[in-house]
């Protein structure tokens, strides 16, 4: 479609020109570029369907379920005009609805005939928000504990208490005596305390300790009887 020049011309002047304006009928054709449109409920939402059509067509929009749509306080219609031929038809869907979700159908017809678009319309479900809440904290009293004392094990106190009766029970060596040890005479006396083996001699081996000492207490026998034979001479 548009507007032709034909021109005639001789060589002489003037030239004869002629203007054409070519217009071509056709029957409405629609074209969606969104099918599928989603939206929250309580929002505002736009369908639109993109209309080429010669001559003008009669636009308008229905629901799938065949019920022609007015403009009202729920639905706003517009058509915007693009060119000659075509125009894109804008509907607003106020306050959405459960009810409002499903088929919208956008419709043309002229002289030459009749087109149909199809926009679905799908609940769009936004993801909750949460809100964090800060909570005081609460503070319990709580009462000292007394301190644990940890007993002793009772296999320690056991044998710290068989120590002390066994060392009660060893007798010593320098304080006890036997019953005969008073009617001993006072040389015998000291013939006992002379043959008492030195502390020093258990330094030396068991054999060589034994014969030393034996040796050594007939060494002191011998010049203890010489002594008491030179005491009783005088």
């Amino acid at each position: 479609m548009g507007a032709y020049l034909c021109i005639a011309s001789n060589g002489i002047p003037p030239s004869v020109s002629k203007r054409f304006a070519v217009r071509v009928h056709f029957h409405p054709v629609i074209r969606v570029s969104n099918q599928l449109v989603a939206a929250p409920v309580a929002s505002d939402v736009l369908v639109q369907c993109y209309v080429e059509a010669s001559p003008k067509a009669m636009n308008h929009w229905m629901r799938d379920t065949g019920e022609k749509l007015l403009p009202n306080d729920k639905y706003q219609m517009e058509e915007t005009q693009l060119n000659e031929y075509s125009l894109l038809m804008n509907l607003t869907i106020r306050v959405l609805e459960k009810r409002d979700f499903g088929g919208y159908i956008c419709t043309s017809s002229n002289a030459l005939g009749k087109a149909d678009g199809v926009v679905r319309l799908q609940e769009l479900h936004l993801a909750v928000k949460t809100t964090s809440t800060t909570s005081t904290p609460r503070y319990i009293e709580t009462k000292p504990r007394k301190p644990v004392h940890k007993e002793k094990p009772k296999k320690w106190k056991t044998m710290r208490k068989k120590e002390q009766e066994q060392s009660e029970e060893q007798p010593d060596a320098t304080t006890i005596q036997s019953p005969e040890s008073n009617t001993l005479t006072s040389e015998e006396a000291t013939l006992k305390t002379v043959s008492k083996s030195p502390s020093w001699i258990s330094l030396y081996g068991n054999g060589s300790a034994a014969t030393f000492s034996t040796k050594y207490c007939y060494f002191l026998v011998i010049c203890l009887l010489i002594e008491c034979y030179r005491f009783a001479r005088l």
